[in-house]
């Protein structure tokens, strides 16, 4: 096996392990000494690594799945399927990330994040995307659960979740055990497989369907995560719910009996709208998470 060769299946593999940044970045230094040249900045995890011989070509991708080949403009193509990772490049068959493209444009796309800190215009990083939080199911939409200030699809024992999912806590959660999708069993009608789901190569937001925008960090289209307001001026709310400066429909109330009447989950009138406990007396919110090894679901810990 050539020295390249070793070092390079050597960088997937300490790229495999998230504690092995410093393994990694000793190997990529190994590479350009023995005339492989790294065109990006060392890392795991999320950051892409192109390896390239010294005249630019036989060019990979190494990353926290390995290394596979890669287009030397750092082009991004959609012919191949891996389960756990982004698009593929170079039309064949991998399972990471999209190499070499450009920086998240969170004009363009949901960015990736580390912290809140690294979003803009207001969002927070949730589920390592930066995204509007939701507090309250309500403002997930009909069928979506709010799951630690994600909206996420419900699921019960009625409403089962779409294929390489489970029921878990009441959401619709990726089930390792049982992919929509793998290597062995590729998706059709052009979609890629991108963690045991088969959807669709992306840039952009507008690459992607309705109620969809593009992952930043794996390139593919994803159910939108954020709460959609669903009413204003020009939307107003179906009589007798009103719309409040949240965005969303709400029942006006006087006093807590006539929100009873209207239904009985209602448990108190505040504000002059009808609220439920989960809004009156939330265990848990953005402001507010559940302590460690605890999902906040629909404002309760579980």
């Amino acid at each position: 096996m050539s020295l390249r060769s070793t070092l390079t299946k050597l960088l997937g593999s300490f790229c495999s392990s998230r504690s092995s940044r410093s393994l990694a970045a000793g190997l990529a230094g190994a590479a350009v000494a023995a005339g492989i040249v790294a065109a990006s900045a060392p890392g795991c995890g999320g950051d892409n690594r192109v390896v390239c011989d010294s005249v630019g070509k036989n060019c990979q991708i190494c990353d926290a799945y390995g290394c596979r080949p890669a287009n030397p403009d750092g082009s991004t193509g959609t012919g191949g399927q891996g389960v756990g990772g982004g698009v593929s490049t170079g039309g064949s068959p991998g399972t990471g990330g999209a190499g070499g493209a450009p920086a998240c444009d969170p004009k363009q796309a949901t960015c990736g994040c580390t912290a809140s800190s690294d979003c803009s215009d207001g969002k927070q990083c949730i589920d390592g995307l930066c995204i509007d939080g939701c507090n309250f199911s309500y403002e997930c939409g009909a069928g979506k659960v709010c799951f630690n200030g994600s909206c996420e699809t419900g699921c019960d024992a009625t409403t089962p979740c779409d294929a390489g999912y489970a029921c878990d806590k009441g959401v619709c959660t990726l089930d390792p055990t049982s992919p929509e999708c793998s290597d062995a069993a590729p998706c059709a009608n052009g979609e890629i497989c991108v963690k045991g789901i088969c959807t669709t190569g992306c840039t952009a937001d507008s690459q992607c369907g309705a109620g969809e925008v593009c992952d930043g960090t794996s390139h593919a289209c994803i159910p939108d995560p954020s709460p959609q307001p669903i009413c204003d001026t020009a939307k107003p709310c179906p009589a007798p719910q009103v719309c409040q400066a949240d965005g969303y429909c709400h029942y006006p109330c006087a006093d807590v009996n006539h929100c009873k009447l209207i239904d009985n989950r209602f448990v108190a009138c505040d504000q002059g709208v009808c609220k439920t406990d989960a809004e009156v007396n939330p265990e848990c919110t953005l402001a507010n998470p559940c302590p460690a090894g605890k999902d906040c679901v629909s404002n309760k810990c579980l």
